[in-house]
């Protein structure tokens, strides 16, 4: 196989069409593009975040889990907006979700429940701090120190 061949090989994988909508084309190249950029956003957002809170939070005083919480809620917005950008750049449509919204809600609706009551719980946590980073907790037998605040989930260390 010579080398012309390999490289016509992929560029007709690259541009193999996936699926239209709206009279786009999603190609193959696109969606790996789009992934490999997720997952550049998704280190940029966390890099942002954490640079964030070690520069401007911690020179305010105020409390650590406060801290943790504007590190959190800065990092989803952060993603999202990136996200948003990373379609737009590699021209999918916005609508494309409303059908892929649809079929996976239908298919792991009853699944995802307890994952986005989780993840509501989470941030009431965040937002009404009724616990904070540092608290000594207790659940039945177990006893621990608060960690981390997140959205989905609470860190506690336990004391043993």
């Amino acid at each position: 196989m010579s080398w012309d061949t390999l490289v016509d090989l992929f560029v007709s994988l690259w541009n193999f069409r996936l699926i239209a909508v709206d009279g786009k084309a999603i190609t193959l190249g696109k969606l790996a593009l789009g992934v490999f950029l997720l997952f550049v956003a998704h280190y940029l957002a966390n890099r942002i975040a954490k640079t964030f809170e070690k520069r401007i939070l911690d020179r305010l005083e105020i409390e650590q889990s406060l801290k943790a919480s504007l590190s959190k809620i800065s990092f989803y917005f952060l993603f999202v907006l990136m996200t948003v950008f990373v379609l737009h750049l590699i021209n999918v449509p916005v609508t494309v979700f409303t059908v892929f919204g649809g079929a996976l809600a239908i298919g792991v609706g009853f699944g995802s429940q307890n994952i986005v009551n989780n993840f509501i719980s989470g941030l009431i946590i965040m937002i009404e701090r009724p616990v904070n980073v540092g608290d000594l907790v207790e659940v039945d037998t177990l006893r621990g120190v608060v960690e981390e605040i997140g959205a989905r989930s609470t860190k506690i260390k336990a004391l043993d």
